[in-house]
């Protein structure tokens, strides 16, 4: 197998992504919708999400996916609050998958994206709670004038 993105190619990773996907279908389901996020190519991976999601409605990986595309195309933006709310409901199907807090901020940066604001600062004060240690919710809920529960 060759080089995978962003250790190689764009091209070398596609054709490792093909080679993968008989040994992990559900991998190489998230990481060609990664890819394509990457790419710039937001219309395929939303259609991938929705194959995904029509299989499995409960997919976490594509329910995040789809949040991360929303938030990365600065559109669907509704959908995908939608999304990642379902997918903090389920629990993390691994350790390299992103925790509550993580899905918590990207809410809230999609609420913040699409003008609602108070239903951004909830979503990034739930984010700090779940995790002291996340810093980007701490940054947006300073930039909102709320102080943040621990010290800097």
């Amino acid at each position: 197998l060759q080089a995978p993105w962003p250790l190689g190619s764009v091209k070398r990773a596609s054709a490792h992504l093909e080679a993968m996907r008989a040994l992990k279908p559900g991998l190489v389901a998230a990481l060609s919708v990664r890819l394509d996020t990457h790419r710039g190519e937001f219309d395929a991976a939303f259609r991938q999400c929705d194959r995904l999601l029509a299989a499995n409605a409960e997919d976490f990986t594509a329910l995040y996916e789809f949040g991360w595309c929303a938030y990365s195309a600065g559109r669907e933006l509704s959908r995908g609050v939608d999304c990642l709310r379902r997918a903090v409901k389920l629990p993390v199907p691994s350790p390299a998958s992103p925790p509550p807090a993580k899905l918590w901020w990207l809410i809230g940066e999609l609420e913040l994206e699409a003008g609602r604001r108070e239903a951004a600062r909830e979503a990034f004060g739930f984010a700090l709670s779940l995790d002291p240690d996340e810093t980007a919710a701490a940054q947006r809920l300073r930039e909102f004038g709320t102080p943040s529960p621990r010290p800097e």
